[in-house]
């Protein structure tokens, strides 16, 4: 039921409703499991600048579940959190990032915040 009515509002754009059925989607809640289609539909809406869906998508890459680790995709998804305006989402972006940046290599964590820096100029 849940499902059925996000999916009519997230087909309409919006982004909570997006990033809420992304998580059923991939956690396979009142719904088949379906993590290409929460991809999907995680993207849409953190490009509908929901920052729940920015970090679920940070948590995705981290993870690996179903898709191959990158640390640094979940760094650049982690950052974009942090800056998304959400307190909570932010402290908990925080966190992630300090736990990810500690677990990366040296050439990783610069390609990582190489990566950001460039984002931000474009900002």
């Amino acid at each position: 039921m849940a499902a059925r009515h996000y999916r009519a509002a997230a087909e309409l754009g919006h982004a909570e409703a997006q990033n809420n059925l992304a998580v059923l989607l991939a956690r396979g809640l009142g719904v088949a499991r379906d993590l290409p289609a929460a991809l999907a539909w995680y993207r849409r809406a953190a490009s509908g600048g929901n920052a729940d869906a920015l970090f679920n998508l940070g948590l995705v890459h981290e993870s690996g579940e179903d898709l191959p680790v990158d640390r640094i995709a979940a760094h650049r998804w982690y950052n974009l959190g942090l800056r998304a305006g959400d307190p909570t989402v932010a402290a908990k972006a925080r966190l992630r990032l300090e736990g990810l940046e500690a677990a990366m290599d040296q050439d990783e964590l610069a390609e990582a915040r190489h990566d950001d820096g460039a984002r931000r100029r474009q900002e």
